[in-house]
């Protein structure tokens, strides 16, 4: 954030009016309005998810309480408090005016999405196997040029129980 004040002031003291990125009345409108929706697709995200959201990445062991929450916004994206983050970040260097962190912020956030959500996403399709590879499947991330990790592996996560064999008749062992 202190590159991002220090842009602002540099900009507004320095260069004159008409050359700066600042005071562009529709530029602010659409940014302002990217900012709010951003936003509010996060904590949407995060709400929706309930005591199953957590900042950091479960790996390991999944908790017992923890579930796939695949409802709500989460039905439309697959990592909507992400996708906030993300889309709030850039948007406000926009709204700020600020060319040179909007490309900072665009570039440090991507990087940070693309290292985070394919390491989550193989925790998530080890402990939901292939309903959250199905899920990933038709969910998209909505984050440009970060792919995830599941839909390109399936058969993680762990094996369904086979049924029983209700006829005792039937059991290839007695043979």
């Amino acid at each position: 954030m202190l590159a991002s004040t220090a842009e602002f002031w540099l900009e507004y003291l320095l260069l004159p009016q008409g050359v700066s990125p600042k005071g562009f009345v529709m530029l602010s409108i659409v940014a302002s309005g990217v900012c709010v929706a951003s936003m509010r697709i996060r904590v949407l995200g995060m709400t929706t998810c309930g005591s199953n959201f957590d900042h950091i990445v479960m790996a390991g062991r999944k908790k017992s309480d923890h579930e796939l929450v695949t409802h709500g916004v989460y039905a439309r994206l697959r990592h909507p408090a992400y996708f906030g983050w993300f889309y709030w970040s850039i948007f406000g260097q926009v709204l700020l005016g600020n060319p040179i962190c909007t490309l900072g912020f665009a570039a440090a956030s991507r990087k940070f999405f693309a290292d985070r959500i394919p390491y989550e996403e193989e925790n998530l399709a080890r402990f939901y196997g292939d309903r959250y590879v199905d899920y990933a499947a038709r969910t998209p991330i909505g984050i440009p040029f970060v792919r995830g990790f599941v839909p390109r592996v399936r058969g993680l996560g762990p094996k369904p129980e086979p049924e029983p064999n209700p006829d005792p008749n039937l059991n290839p062992k007695d043979d």
